[in-house]
């Protein structure tokens, strides 16, 4: 997405996609990182850089960031992932590429998305979505497929896909979409290639809460979107998003047009991803108020579906909960109708980019601290497959005298009527720990993983991925408890990443589990062309050791891992 506002005294209009190893860690028995992503991109084509040239953007040719993976719940083995391919440095990437592996993680194929006009101009066949940038990868399986289908199983993927600049077919860069596709060849190929939404409305929308169609002076923006796939009844998928409205203002002007709103849109699918419903709003908020980062996890004993999100209050103060909250709306006939949003608890980050690092240099303003953009203001829910016991973990401050973020998770055992109190997953180093993802495998256990450094040096940040399992699950009345935090990979040097207004690794990161074990799904940096102990290496933009070159090296700069038997 174009871009992302910061919180200043108020909260702002937020929008997520844009410019927009631990002391006495215990061992193992994990593999080594397994390369799912390839490398040159698929997208460094003549056709797809030819597109390129948009002023005041850098491109980060051959990097991924904002990785996530779903696991197939007729087949543990089969795996799909999806990630921004080639970052761009004011929000979005030249389009979204997926991987698919048949043995757990060990191996992964590559196979291009039809989310962005780079698809087609790289030589892709079939249909696509003609926009210049894609963002918020997600996919997720679910059971069964169409007659004759070769799969047992059917992926479902959506795509934020959107303008940036203006050109011929969109003078004004406003058009932005939710884009949904299919496969039923295990995310080899793709089909049912479709926006779910696409604004500015076309005309015929309907009219409802949330909507401002053929308003040429409206600003409109969908954003971070996700996709669940019902794992109990075929066919059926939910996709979920906040749709960021400001009817009487520029972009420029968001953060001071009071008449802005933020609600909460699902569009559902019960064939296949063939059709996808018109979407309805589910959560709708006064002026000023929104939600971002919208999860639905499905209870497969009762079929309840609960959509996590966080909810942002920035004029009202409903319940004594301005600000930040992480918070949830529950169905249970299927999406039809939904809750009132619940308060899990307050989301204490720190700030927007603030993952900071007072020995190194800010890439755009070549003084510290270093600032990372992380998952700072996403919370990231997962449902025990056995009894519907629920859990959600996000970045927090509250542990540190709000110096830095931190890893926290709260449990809820009585389908969200009561919650624990939030408690820290990370060992406490005084260092960072983001990102944090969060699953329950089929035995129960909660593997919670998040990158965090040691400590960190001029020229380098050497981040770690850890792991931490529950020894026993916690309840309402308290959390789960964890054994001893495990490095899976690292340390790699978070300065190589690139930088979205910050160093950028993703809004998330992805995590699944089969019988062998948890299996992480990641961005790191790969440090080849310099010491990785001594300073920056193999970053795209070459800012913190000469500030007068912002030239992207076009070099390897990230790729997408994933480790199995976690």
């Amino acid at each position: 997405m174009p871009r992302r506002l910061a919180v200043q005294t108020t909260i702002a209009f937020v929008a997520a996609a844009t410019v927009f190893g631990v002391s006495g860690a215990t061992a193992v028995a994990a593999t080594a990182p397994a390369l799912a992503s390839q490398n040159p991109s698929p997208y460094a084509t003549a056709g797809c850089l030819a597109l390129e040239p948009q002023p005041g953007s850098l491109s980060y040719l051959n990097s991924e960031v904002e990785p996530q993976v779903a696991i197939d719940p007729t087949n543990p083995s089969h795996l799909v992932g999806a990630w921004q391919q080639d970052r761009w440095s004011d929000g979005g990437a030249h389009g979204l590429v997926a991987a698919y592996s048949n043995d757990g993680g060990a191996s992964w194929h590559v196979s291009p998305q039809p989310f962005s006009a780079c698809y087609h101009a790289s030589g892709f066949p079939g249909a696509y979505l003609n926009y210049q940038r894609a963002s918020d990868p997600w996919v997720s399986i679910g059971p069964g497929a169409p007659p004759g289908s070769p799969s047992s199983s059917t992926v479902y993927s959506v795509s934020l896909s959107f303008d940036q600049t203006p050109f011929p077919g969109d003078p004004n860069a406003l058009h932005n979409a939710v884009g949904a596709a299919t496969s039923y060849d295990g995310g080899a190929t793709w089909t049912n290639v479709q926006t779910i939404i696409d604004d500015p409305c076309l005309v015929g929308t309907p009219s409802g809460p949330g909507y401002q169609c053929n308003n040429a002076k409206s600003y409109v923006f969908n954003d971070k979107e996700s996709v669940t796939a019902d794992p109990v009844h075929p066919g059926v998928a939910y996709a979920v998003w906040d749709r960021l409205v400001a009817p009487p203002a520029n972009p420029i002007g968001f953060q001071h047009e009071r008449a802005y709103f933020g609600p909460a849109l699902i569009s559902k699918t019960t064939d296949f991803g063939n059709t996808w419903s018109t979407p309805r709003v589910i959560v709708g908020l006064p002026s000023q108020d929104q939600t971002i980062g919208n999860q639905i996890v499905v209870d497969r004993q009762t079929g309840a579906l609960y959509d996590f999100f966080n909810l942002i209050q920035g004029a009202s103060n409903a319940g004594g909960n301005r600000r930040y909250n992480v918070a949830f709306v529950k169905s249970t006939d299927g999406g039809a109708s939904w809750s009132a949003p619940s308060v899990v608890a307050a989301l204490e980050t720190v700030g927007q980019n603030r993952v900071s690092d007072p020995n190194n240099l800010n890439a755009l303003t070549n003084a510290p601290p270093a600032r990372s953009r992380t998952g700072d203001i996403i919370p990231e829910p997962a449902i025990n497959p056995n009894n519907g016991q629920l859990y959600v973990v996000w970045q927090d401050a509250r542990f540190n005298a709000f110096s830095n973020d931190e890893t926290v998770i709260s449990t809820s055992n009585n389908g969200g009527a009561t919650w624990s109190a939030p408690e820290l997953v990370n060992a406490h180093t005084g260092q960072p720990a983001y990102d944090p993802s969060v699953y329950v495998n089929a035995a129960g256990v909660v593997g919670v993983t998040y990158f965090q450094w040691p400590s960190t040096v001029s020229g380098n940040e050497p981040t770690n991925l850890l792991i931490r399992h529950s020894t026993s699950p916690g309840s309402s009345a308290a959390g789960p408890a964890f054994d001893g935090p495990t490095t899976l990979d690292g340390p790699f040097n978070n300065l190589a990443a690139p930088v979205s207004r910050a160093y950028f690794l993703g809004d998330y990161q992805g995590l699944v589990a089969n019988a062998n074990g948890f299996i992480p799904f990641y961005v790191k940096t790969n440090c080849s062309d310099g010491n990785a102990t001594t300073q920056p290496s193999c970053r795209a933009i070459q800012s913190v050791l000469n500030p007068t070159n912002l030239t992207p090296t076009k070099n390897n700069s990230t790729d997408v891992y994933a480790v199995t038997g976690a």
